[in-house]
C-alpha cells in the first residue's frame, strides 16, 4: 500500500481514539462526523458534534528531529537489512552493534542501495573479529560510502553472541530539537483551528501522533507542548497525544482548558487506551 495512504489510515484512526475518549468525557457519542480538508483547502481535519458542542480537530505527526520519518524510511532500507545479512556470519565473542548517525543516508539513491550495503558488510566481516568486549570502531573512508559507520562490541549471554544489532545516534540536541518540531506543530495547525473556533464556536482540538519508540515518551513530548505553549497566546482549547508505537494505542490528554500536563507535584495522567483493529479511519468520511 502507498505509505502515503497508510499515513492518512493511521491519522484517522488516531482522530477516532480522541473522539472515543472526549465521548467518555462528555458522556455522549460523536455525530455528524466531517472532513473538511476534503472538501476544500485549509479546513480542518475532523469536524462533528459530541452532545451539543461542536468540535474541530487537527492532526499531526510529532518528530524527535526533523525529518526522522524519512530517515526512518531510508534505515529500514539501507542498514536494517544488515542484520539478517550477517546473521551467524560474526564471531561469537559478544553483541555487535552498527550504528549510524541521524541524517546521514539522505544522499543514498535507490540504485546505490545494494552497493553501500554490500560494502558495509565487507567492512564489518573484515574488523568485527579484531574488536574485544567494550571497544568500538568508526569508518570514516569507506569505498562507496558517503556516511559514518560505528562498530561496536559489547558483552552478553552466551545465546545472544555473534548477534548483529543496527541503530541510529540520538542527536546530541534532542530535546530542542523536539522543541521545535512542536512549535512548528503549533504554528501550522493553530490558525485552522482558531478560524473554527472564532467563525464556528468549536471546541478547538490538537492530535499530536507519536511513533518515535527510541526517543519519546508521554512525559519529554508533554513537556515540550508546556513549553512552547508560552509562544501561542491562543492556543487549543484540548491538546491530545496518541501513541501508536504499539497496540493498545495510549491518547494521553495533555491540555483541557487551563490545565496543562504533565501536572506540577503530580504523577497523574489522564489516559485511556484502545485496540488499533478496532479504531475507525475518520478520513473516510467524506
Amino acid at each position: 500500500m502507498n505509505p502515503a495512504v497508510i499515513g492518512r489510515e493511521r491519522q484517522g484512526k488516531a482522530c477516532d481514539a480522541v473522539l472515543r475518549m472526549i465521548a467518555q468525557r462528555e458522556g455522549a457519542a460523536p455525530t455528524d462526523v466531517k472532513c473538511p480538508d476534503q472538501l476544500r483547502k485549509g479546513g480542518v481535519e475532523i469536524v462533528c458534534r459530541i452532545g451539543p458542542r461542536l468540535f474541530a480537530l487537527e492532526h499531526t505527526l510529532i518528530e524527535s528531529y526533523p525529518d526522522q520519518m524519512l530517515d526512518s524510511v531510508n534505515f529500514g532500507k539501507i542498514i536494517a537489512p544488515l542484520e539478517k545479512m550477517l546473521e551467524g556470519r560474526l564471531p561469537k565473542t559478544g553483541w555487535f552493534w552498527l550504528t549510524v548517525e541521524p541524517n546521514s543516508l539522505q544522499a543514498v539513491r535507490n540504485h546505490q542501495i545494494e552497493q553501500v550495503r554490500e560494502a558495509i558488510e565487507s567492512w564489518v566481516l573484515e574488523r568485527a573479529s579484531a574488536l574485544k568486549v567494550g571497544q568500538w570502531i568508526r569508518s570514516d573512508d569507506l569505498t562507496g560510502v558517503s556516511f559514518r559507520i560505528w562498530l561496536a562490541l559489547d558483552s552478553t549471554p552466551l545465546d545472544y553472541c555473534g548477534r548483529l544489532k543496527v541503530a541510529r545516534h540520538a542527536p546530541g540536541d534532542a530535546e530542542q530539537l523536539r522543541r521545535q518540531r512542536i512549535n512548528k506543530a503549533l504554528s501550522d495547525k493553530l490558525p485552522k483551528l482558531n478560524l473554527w473556533k472564532t467563525e464556528n464556536n468549536a471546541v478547538s482540538v490538537l492530535v499530536l501522533e507519536d511513533t518515535d519508540q527510541s526517543l519519546s515518551n508521554c512525559v519529554v513530548a508533554g513537556e515540550a507542548v508546556k513549553a512552547e505553549l508560552a509562544f501561542f497566546p491562543m492556543p487549543p482549547d484540548q491538546i491530545y497525544l496518541v501513541d501508536s508505537k504499539a497496540s493498545p494505542w495510549t491518547v494521553y490528554l495533555l491540555k483541557h482548558g487551563p490545565l496543562v500536563w504533565p501536572l506540577e507535584n503530580s504523577r497523574h495522567w489522564d489516559l485511556s487506551r484502545f485496540d488499533e483493529e478496532k479504531l475507525v479511519d475518520l478520513t473516510r468520511c467524506a
